[in-house]
């Protein structure tokens, strides 16, 4: 028998063609780990810089200073606070269309409105938005990469099916044989017939026996230092134009062939080794992270600081849009830790990754943080503040004395005294005693020198913070003087704002294209009630042309309640008064005259900037009119009443009854 006869019957490739298949898989793996680095390289100073400013968002780049008060890590605090308090309204509405919409569009639009908020809540979108959020503001840019996850798990009664299922093919198996050797019982060919029956049934039940148990979003958050974009686009928000976007994750050497099976020890072996910074750099002439090609964030490829340190590998995870292909690298083994393999649902966006960057810079790649924009002011102030506290220690009164008119045992007892201390002396020249001290002179001190005011205000000013809730106010304000700086703070955030709720919206459309995938019609009658409406399997293109998802503007925020109540006591008239009037002319029949009443509430509503739900305050539906409905009979001549849409003529006509 030949070698080439053996391997068609194992089903095993020659050794040659395995070489050449390992080979082209290290040469493929090499190509896209070189492109890669040369990425990581060419961004290593934005790194470095990610490094500075979140050492001065912790406080700890000022160390060294006698006076440090971390202001700008008090400012991020504000600000996250502020600008995510609450994860944001979803309004889902059915899209316009020429005509009347169909109600099974409205129905479809709410369940999804019910939906996206209950799969963020598993998800637990707030814990990492905010930590989104604050990365922004103290590095530049806030990453979130968000994934439909599932677990299955087999379910008992297929199990039990499946278990006597086996146990009936074992019969059949039992009674073949029988017939083999005493010719008695079944037929063969009912012996097939049967068997053929019993497989067709235990292929059905295998592929029911595994049921999801367990689906939702997995939201985390990406440090800075650990997304990487391609280097075809010049600036990180394009990254959803980019060829590929990557994420780092550090993985215990010790785990890597439970976590990618594929590998082999002799591949393990390989791995680069990574461990984890004990202590970072407490000021900038400190020996910074290696935050190089080599190193990312609190890991390097430096030697372990302690004997039992536990060392990592690096694993990459590379989504190409060029071949729409997840790839996952492993530094140091040239082999794929998974096959390449593109994601479980189709997106119109293909990327998972979501970027937050609040202070964009025209021509720069990285955006800037608030950590970046105030730390020469933040310096600025620990030095006016360090030496004001260096120059009131020296300030402290003292007296000075002649040593010449007392002697040593003298001089020690007065320096040594106590308050209110009887110190006995014996003047050696027997001057009068008051000639021998006097009070130390100190030097006058100018306290605007020292003043930090104008330092505050540039932060302050900068950074969007007013010192109303910086809580820095030395001076009483009125209560218009706290509106009119409170509303300074609102219009100087909502430019942060509408920069966070675009990425959210982009969020919402991404998670419905998620949900209409992998939530089954079932899950989402137990998620939105008996009557949801979900076109389970629905292509991307149709839902985005069925629905409107929008994320309703300042929801994420701390409400504004003055700001509420004025612009609720506008409005709440004007709704009262439309949904009388609106009602009165559908009882009338007049249904043009209702539906003009409604589209100029919808315009007044986005003139005025408000994301309300007109629809639910106004009575919906086409009421019935009371043309066509029987009168009681009375005298024909009598006067019809106001409003009844009739004239006398018609009356006579007609008789006693509307037409």
């Amino acid at each position: 028998m030949t070698d080439e006869t053996v391997y068609e019957i194992t089903g095993t490739e020659a050794p040659d063609e395995q070489d050449a298949e390992a080979a082209k898989e290290a040469k493929d793996v090499k190509a896209l780990a070189d492109e890669y680095v040369a990425a990581r390289k060419f961004d290593e100073p934005a790194r470095k810089q990610y490094a500075k400013d979140r050492s001065y968002a912790n406080g700890k780049a000022g160390a060294t200073w006698a006076s440090n008060a971390n202001l700008i890590g008090a400012f991020i605090d504000i600000l996250t606070s502020f600008l995510y308090a609450r994860d944001p309204n979803v309004s889902s509405k059915a899209a316009k269309r020429v005509g009347k919409t169909k109600q099974d569009d409205v129905d479809f639009a709410e369940t999804m409105g019910i939906i996206i908020p209950y799969l963020w809540r598993r998800g637990r979108l707030k814990k990492a938005a905010r930590k989104m959020l604050r990365s922004s503001l103290s590095v530049g840019p806030g990453w979130l990469k968000v994934i439909m996850t599932h677990e299955t798990r087999n379910d008992p009664k297929i199990e039990s099916k499946l278990n006597d299922l086996e146990d009936n093919v074992r019969r059949l198996e039992a009674g073949e044989q029988r017939l083999k050797e005493n010719g008695d019982e079944m037929s063969e060919d009912e012996i097939v017939a049967e068997k053929a029956e019993l497989e067709r049934l235990r292929e059905s039940l295998r592929s029911r026996l595994e049921v999801v148990h367990n689906l939702g979003l997995a939201i985390d958050f990406v440090q800075g230092e650990n997304m990487q974009v391609s280097l075809d686009v010049n600036d990180l928000t394009d990254h959803l134009d980019a060829n590929w976007n990557a994420d780092e994750q550090f993985v215990p050497i010790a785990d890597l062939t439970t976590e990618f099976p594929r590998l082999t020890e002799k591949d393990v072996q390989k791995a680069e080794k990574y461990y984890q910074l004990a202590i970072q750099p407490n000021n900038e002439n400190d020996e910074s992270p290696d935050y190089t090609a080599k190193g990312s964030g609190r890991y390097t490829r430096n030697e372990p600081q302690t004997e039992d340190a536990v060392a990592f590998a690096r694993v990459i995870e590379l989504w190409d849009r060029r071949d729409n292909h997840i790839k996952t690298i492993v530094a140091g083994i040239n082999r794929w830790a998974v096959p390449p393999f593109q994601p479980n649902y189709a997106t119109s966006r293909f990327f998972p990754y979501f970027n937050l960057s609040l202070f964009e810079t025209d021509g720069e790649r990285h955006p800037q943080s608030l950590s970046g924009r105030l730390l020469k002011l933040q310096e600025e102030y620990s030095s006016k503040r360090s030496n004001s506290r260096l120059v009131t220690e020296r300030s402290i009164p003292g007296i000075i004395f002649d040593k010449t008119g007392l002697s040593a045992n003298d001089a020690r007892a007065i320096e040594s005294s106590v308050a209110q201390e009887l110190v006995g002396i014996n003047p050696t020249k027997g001057d009068d005693i008051r000639k021998l001290f006097a009070e130390k002179p100190v030097a006058k001190v100018d306290p605007l020198i020292f003043s930090t005011s104008p330092v505050l205000s540039d932060m302050e000013r900068v950074a969007g913070v007013q010192e109303a809730l910086s809580q820095s106010v030395t001076t009483a304000k009125t209560a218009t003087e706290a509106k009119i700086e409170q509303a300074g703070f609102t219009s100087r955030t909502s430019a942060d704002r509408d920069t966070l709720e675009d990425m959210l919206q982009d969020l919402a459309q991404y998670t419905a294209e998620l949900a209409i995938q992998a939530i089954k019609p079932e899950m989402a009658v137990r998620i939105a009630g008996e009557a949801a409406l979900w076109p389970h399997g629905m292509e991307v293109e149709d839902l985005i042309m069925l629905t409107e998802i929008e994320i309703e503007a300042g929801s994420t925020g701390k409400p504004d309640d003055e700001s509420l109540r004025q612009s609720w006591s506008v409005l709440l008239p004007l709704v009262q008064n439309a949904m009388v009037q609106i009602q009165n002319a559908q009882l009338t029949g007049n249904i043009p005259l209702a539906n003009a009443i409604r589209n100029l509430i919808e315009e007044t509503m986005r003139r005025l900037d408000e994301r309300i739900d007109v629809e639910q305050f106004i009575p919906q539906g086409e009421l019935p009119s009371l043309l066509g409905q029987e009168l009681p009979v009375g005298d024909p001549n009598q006067t019809p009443k106001p409003g009844d849409g009739r004239t006398p003529e018609q009356q006579a006509a007609d008789g006693n009854t509307l037409t």
